[in-house]
């Protein structure tokens, strides 16, 4: 349900991001890692972690320009 409600606010790729990246338990399902403390400092220099810095990065430009 809540996803719907995203799709008609965002478009269907973003939503898939959000989900694949932070919630997805076949991913690397980082929002899981960081609010249980199970990430320790070695893994913070990871391909996801870059990732996830860019698509914020990103997403906040876009929202300035608009």
């Amino acid at each position: 349900m809540k996803e719907e409600k995203l799709v008609g606010i965002f478009d269907a790729d973003f939503v898939f991001e959000l989900n694949a990246m932070f919630c997805d338990h076949a991913g690397p399902n980082i929002r899981n890692v960081v609010a249980h403390g199970l990430k320790d400092d070695s893994w913070f220099n990871t391909s996801y972690d870059f990732y996830v810095w860019w698509f914020a990065l990103r997403n906040g430009l876009h929202a300035l320009r608009k």
